[in-house]
């Protein structure tokens, strides 16, 4: 199969890893810890967690690391801090073990933070030394040496779990568990904050998964997961990461300064839906699907993202690798530093893919049905209105945001401030805009200068020279009296009729009451510059007297008007 393989991103001091769910890899949980009197629902250093188990319909209290075997409510009834994660959850993570703090191993189980923190100790690297989680100057979370690490110096390095988790729902020996929720909890300082593995119908509602060593919310292999109005903010990686999911939504939420990317959907997942989300300050991707499929992205806004190329070779706001029927709907990027939408099915940048023939590139993206993206009114910031089209290889972003990012050779503008590039040689993309209104759309720049008036009559002009994207309009406005000036009133747009309309005004220069005024007819010449982020269809200039407006001059866009253009004998007639 082309594409990506499963990635090992390395930190900056700690080696980072996302949990692998790979089949021979698991173990059975391990049972209570010897040593100590096990009690239900707590534990202390000499006796790590113990089952904790629900008989009756009363909600258990739990307030310690634990592990949850039997259905039921359960509540956790304090902070737990400097916590250990010692549940096995049978997850391995290369060299390393997953174990979870609390580890849900039973289906029908609703576990309730009360808004409590649970915090790990640190996460530990390949050398069993302890870190933190701390942020470094960009705002990301890293997992980093710490002279301030909570890890007690009398603990034994030898049960140091190499891959904390704060909360894992997680059958015996990988069992499939369902009808999971965990909420209103506050998860920091593991390498994994939450982790749902082979479970459907497992929900995180109003979780915050912040600044984890690696990922916030993870899930593996289940169907059906929920994760709502939940916060994963400051993660060494990525806010979410999903793998082998059907059916996953995110549902409102906010995920910012993640390291890499904010959510991730990455390899093998089926319809996942991402709505009303806001993602920020990632630096490779804000949303990003990798070898998935029918992904959704709708009313969701990405910020200040994008601009490392480390992982793929490119990055951008919406990412889609390999990807077979991705979707973006009414959603916008803004501030971003990358491509608002990049599609592909190479993570290499432009050309065939890797071990990728002549004779399978040819064969186009409409016969794999790889790279194909449709996207329904997306705002570009830096553009000047939605945009929307349908293709598959194809990156479209911002004039603005790809300034300093040299685009590809061959990349090509699409309306007012849209570029698009293909992303390998099948490239094909149909793509439409809309403009918006009440501002000037498309202008870069203005310019504006008036002469003193002379005595005159009735009489104005003008005449417009359109050279490309400049608009030099050059006229006369006749004012009532010598103490009046002209002004640009407005510069705009009708996006109904692709006109550029510059509107010049007669104004008093001079409102002083003591100041003496010829009252006579005065004739102002003028002259008007305006520069556009492309050519207008057509061009109209009006002049406004007391607030009434009279076109005096018209013409197309490719047309140059070098002769003044004379406005009726009822606006004044210089022959009359």
């Amino acid at each position: 199969m082309r594409g990506l393989q499963r990635m090992v991103v390395l930190g900056v001091v700690a080696s980072m890893f996302v949990v692998s769910g790979s089949a021979g890899a698991l173990a059975a949980p391990a049972g209570p810890a010897s040593g100590g009197t096990p009690t239900t629902g707590s534990a202390t250093d000499d006796a790590p967690a113990t089952t904790a188990s629900a008989t009756d319909a009363a909600p258990t209290t739990i307030d310690s690391c634990t592990r949850i075997a039997e259905p039921g409510v359960y509540v956790l009834g304090e902070d737990v801090l400097n916590a250990s994660a010692t549940q096995d959850t049978g997850i391995s993570t290369g060299n390393d073990t997953a174990r979870a703090c609390i580890l849900i191993a039973s289906s029908d189980v609703e576990l309730h933070g009360g808004g409590h923190v649970l915090e790990g100790e640190g996460y530990a690297n390949e050398t069993g030394s302890a870190t933190t989680t701390t942020a470094n100057e960009t705002g990301n979370a890293i997992p980093s040496e710490s002279e301030n690490a909570t890890v007690a110096s009398s603990f034994d390095e030898s049960e140091r779990s190499q891959f904390p988790v704060g909360v894992a729902v997680r059958g015996a020996n990988g069992s499939a568990l369902s009808n999971v929720t965990v909420s209103n909890l506050s998860l920091s300082n593991w390498a994994v904050g939450a982790l749902a593995a082979n479970a459907s119908s497992t929900s995180m509602v109003d979780v915050n998964a912040s600044a984890n060593a690696n990922v916030g919310i993870e899930y593996l292999d289940g169907a059906d997961g929920l994760v709502a109005n939940s916060t994963a903010d400051d993660n060494g990686f990525a806010g979410l990461y999903a793998s082998e999911t059907r059916n996953l939504t995110v549902l409102g939420g906010s995920f910012d300064g993640n390291g890499f990317l904010g959510v991730n959907f990455f390899g093998g997942n089926e319809a996942p839906v991402v709505a009303n989300a806001t993602v920020s300050g990632s630096g490779i991707a804000g949303i990003a699907a990798v070898q998935s499929s029918d992904v959704v992205v709708a009313d969701s806004t990405v910020e200040s993202s994008g601009g490392d190329d480390r992982l793929f070779g490119f990055s951008a706001s919406y990412l889609f690798v390999g990807v077979s029927n991705a979707t973006v709907l009414d959603s916008a990027t803004r501030d971003d530093d990358s491509w608002a939408v990049y599609a592909t099915d190479c993570a290499n940048g432009n050309g065939t893919c890797p071990n990728e023939t002549e004779s399978e590139s040819e064969s186009g993206p409409e016969a794999s049905g790889v790279g194909a993206v449709t996207v329904s009114e997306i705002d570009v910031d830096g553009s000047s209105g939605p945009v929307s089209f349908g293709g598959a290889d194809v990156a479209v972003g911002s004039v603005d945001a790809l300034d300093d990012a040299s685009p590809a050779d061959g990349a090509f503008g699409l309306g007012q401030g849209v570029v698009a590039t293909n992303t390998t040689r099948d490239a094909f993309v149909d793509l439409s805009t809309s403009w918006g209104s009440g501002r000037p759309v498309g202008v870069t720049n203005t310019s504006f200068s008036a002469e003193n008036g002379t005595p005159g009559t009735e009489f104005e002009d003008a005449s417009i020279a359109v050279d490309g994207d400049r608009v030099a309009v050059s006229g006369t406005i006749w004012a009532p009296n010598a103490c009046y000036t002209a002004a640009l009133s407005a510069v705009e747009y009708d996006s109904a009729g692709d006109v550029l309309t510059v509107a010049v005004e007669a104004t008093q220069a001079n409102a002083s009451t003591d100041t003496a005024c010829a009252q006579v007819i005065t004739e102002v010449p003028y002259r008007a510059v305006v520069s556009l982020s492309g050519p207008p269809g057509a061009v109209e200039v009006v002049h406004v007297h007391d607030g009434e407006r009279t076109v005096v001059a018209t013409t197309a866009g490719n047309e140059t008007a070098t002769e003044p253009v004379i406005a009726s004998a009822a606006a004044g007639d210089r022959s009359a």
